[in-house]
């Protein structure tokens, strides 16, 4: 083995997806994972510097590279050392509004650049100085290196080894597992048993689903046309302090989770514009197997997304519905660690045809949307983040006084009417659970059929309206004043 190289095994069933969706995406982007924040006051940037120097010595998922070329399967390779890809710019005595307009251009440029698999690290930084006592940090890496939970990890070790560097002492350096011992427990896992689940759990199942909303999937996955635009769509709502603190409530007193309020309220919708009893949908997984010690201190990729199937009968009473939807998200955490593929392969779909085109992602990891070093003036968690994946509907929440939904979508295949439709839609659902807690599924659906018709109502009446107005003009035009 190479003096340089530390250690070579396989890649987990998320990071091959990933590196086989990556090198087949035509777009740069893919799965490039961009987080950007300010830090106000006195800043070290030697000290920071060192500090992501010391957490990328710290964790070998943070010096690998991965070989694919003429292998049956890939792998990833953990490197003795790597050079730190370090941007210093200074802005100072711009003013505000070209600051703001050089950094939404610098953020599109670093996220057109992409990562070359084979030369770590798959990561860089960039220090842009905004004024005396302010900055504006950068941090861009492959999502193929790390998951929420493990990029919150690293983080609070910057952040820790940064107080130690910028007063001059070494930080306390605790041991980690590394990466390499979740892989090696993958290859302890029986697969016969990983097959059989999964082949009773999608047994029957009528197949793939479209979304029939705005331009539908179908219309622009035929490969006859690319469509043209971004394929970068976001749209959010926020509950109210006071819905979210119903719905945990509701939530609570039900002994479901709001990550099961999220997927079943999406399990409704899906039955709703289908016209479908029997639904699939991608959710992701944590993929930390609670039998392998430290695994929650562990640096790298463990989520999965697998296929939450969900029979929605109209005459199940709402709550006891719920409580099967998270039965059934329990029973796929004993083999969450399966590839994605191996489970189409398993209800004989074809590799290029897709089981779900809609994944659900609830973000619990500890300390999510925070840091124990959060209160520091120098800067915290609190940015802009950016994230592709190569699904066209991503519906996304995280725990919050205010619950956020999010949907992330390709902007070219939907439109943003129509996404706004979903995001009130989930609201909706939600409010439902919260007002009639002894409704049944049929009542959700129908309250959803109604919010339909009135919209589409709606609709009607406006473009009468216009007709009758362009009407009105045109005679005025032809009688004369």
């Amino acid at each position: 083995m190479n003096a340089d190289i530390e250690a070579i095994y396989p890649l987990s069933p998320m990071q091959e997806g990933i590196l086989f969706h990556t090198l087949a995406s035509v777009e740069p982007g893919m799965y490039f994972v961009q987080k950007s924040w300010p830090a106000l006051g006195q800043l070290d940037p030697l000290a920071l510097r060192e500090a992501w120097r010391w957490a990328i010595d710290r964790h070998p998922i943070l010096r690998t590279s991965f070989a694919w070329k003429n292998r049956e399967r890939p792998l990833q390779i953990v490197h003795g050392r790597v050079a730190l890809p370090w941007t210093e710019k200074d802005w100072r005595g711009i003013s505000e509004t070209r600051r703001r307009e050089q950094m939404e251009e610098l953020l599109r440029e670093d996220r057109e650049s992409p990562f070359d698999f084979a030369r770590p690290p798959l990561m860089r930084f960039i220090l842009v100085r905004t004024a005396d006592d302010a900055y504006e940090f950068v941090w861009s890496h492959h999502h193929i290196l790390l998951d929420g939970w493990s990029a919150f990890l690293a983080l609070n070790d910057v952040f820790a080894a940064y107080e130690g560097f910028s007063q001059g002492r070494e930080p306390e350096s605790t041991g980690t597992r590394p990466f390499r011992d979740y892989i090696a427990w993958l290859g302890r896992q029986d697969p016969l048993r990983a097959e059989a689940f999964w082949k009773n759990h999608l047994r029957g199942f009528a197949g793939p689903m479209g979304l029939p909303i705005g331009k539908s999937i179908k219309e622009k996955s035929d490969g006859r046309e690319k469509p043209e635009g971004s394929a970068d769509g976001l749209k959010e709502v926020r509950l109210s302090s006071g819905r979210t603190k119903a719905l945990k409530a509701f939530a609570s007193r039900n002994r479901v989770t709001l990550s099961v309020l999220l997927q079943g309220a999406w399990a409704l919708l899906l039955s709703h514009l289908c016209k479908r009893q029997d639904v699939v949908f991608g959710v992701v997984v944590s993929g930390r197997p609670a039998d392998l010690e430290g695994v929650e201190s562990m640096v790298g990729l463990f989520i999965n997304t697998l296929p939450l199937r969900v029979m929605a009968p109209p005459a199940a009473p709402i709550v006891e519905w719920l409580k099967e939807v998270q039965a059934r998200q329990l029973d796929i955490r004993q083999f969450e660690y399966t590839p994605l593929y191996d489970v189409q392969r398993y209800c004989n779909l074809p590799g290029d045809s897709p089981l779900f085109e809609t994944i659900v992602v609830f973000e619990n990891y500890p300390g999510v949307g925070r840091s124990r070093h959060n209160s520091d003036k120098r800067g915290s968690l609190a940015g802009r983040a950016y994230v592709r994946n190569n699904y066209p509907i991503t519906i996304r929440s995280l725990p919050g006084a205010e619950l956020p939904a999010q949907i992330l979508y390709d902007a070219r295949r939907f439109d943003e009417g129509a996404i706004e439709t979903l995001l009130g839609h989930l609201e909706s659902v939600w409010q439902c659970f919260i007002d009639s807690p002894a409704c049944v599924v049929s009542d959700v659906l129908t309250m959803l059929a109604c919010r339909d018709a009135e919209q589409k109502a709606r609709k009607e009446k406006q473009v009468e309206q216009a007709s009758l107005g362009k009407f009105k003009s045109a005679r005025r035009k032809a009688i004369g004043p």
